[in-house]
């Protein structure tokens, strides 16, 4: 009988540049409002709605994750899923000292590319060892010369 493998979920980070983008304008939008409501003596609709606002856009970061079932890799942006990548079709997984992280298939060709934090990048790379060890895991060195020759 063939053993099923645990499920697991880790959040995702957004690129670098878009995740201190993200950020910068949620914190925007949230200090804004609270100006607002520091300036008026009484209570105004106008810093409620910035809360609001900065609330909603904070909820996608929480719905953004990686999924692993089915024999998958699924990723989740926002709550939609927008990518499943079979376990099958995965030859090498890379892995920079930052956060991006390669799936290569078939041929080298790299299939896809996300990013995730220190502690959740470790996680990944723990349970493709020990779930998948026929998957080769690369390090800096061997990405880049894959890189190059694509």
């Amino acid at each position: 009988m063939k053993e099923k493998k645990k499920e697991i979920k880790i959040y995702l980070s957004f690129e670098p540049a878009y995740q201190v983008i993200y950020w910068s304008l949620i914190w925007l939008t949230l200090f804004i409002g609270l100006i607002i409501w520091l300036e008026y003596t009484r209570f105004n609709w106008i810093s409620l709605v910035m809360g609001g606002v900065a609330l909603l856009m904070i909820l996608p970061s929480f719905k953004t994750y990686l999924s692993v079932k089915d024999e998958s890799l699924l990723f989740f942006y926002g709550g939609r899923a927008v990518k499943k990548v079979p376990f099958a079709s995965i030859q090498k997984i890379g892995y920079s000292t930052g956060r991006k992280i390669n799936v290569y298939g078939k041929n080298n060709s790299m299939i896809y590319y996300f990013y995730l934090n220190q502690k959740n990048k470790k996680k990944l790379l723990q349970y493709v060892n020990h779930s998948y060890p026929k998957i080769e895991q690369l390090d800096l060195e061997d990405v880049r010369k894959l890189d190059n020759s694509n």
